[in-house]
């Protein structure tokens, strides 16, 4: 939690950097969102990786075939979800793309 914190309050920061200070405009945007994304993932790994209980996690190798057992269960909880959103974004996209066909 204290990662995505820091990473957050730190986008402030380089957005300040990127946008106003070096005027970067919409590509300075798209610097910040990425240096904040990788300052979050990078400090997460860091922080995990020191976890005492989560070393047995880490050293679980994709070639373990206890990997895939619980596959099929995983698979029967997040296709409904994943359609779920899928559907949400596709009906927001049609309703920009029918917005701007009818001038709205």
């Amino acid at each position: 939690m204290y990662c995505v914190v820091i990473g957050s309050l730190s986008h402030l920061v380089w957005s300040y950097i990127f946008v106003t200070h070096l005027q970067l405009k919409i590509v300075g945007t798209a610097i910040a969102v990425f240096l904040t994304s990788l300052q979050i993932f990078v400090s997460t790994l860091i922080v995990s990786n020191r976890q005492a209980d989560l070393k047995q996690a880490m050293d679980v190798k994709m070639s373990d075939p206890r990997v895939f057992k619980l596959l099929g269960e995983y698979w029967g909880m997040g296709f409904p979800s994943m359609m779920v959103v899928f559907l949400d974004w596709s009906a927001a996209e049609i309703l920009v793309i029918l917005s701007g066909y009818f001038g709205v």
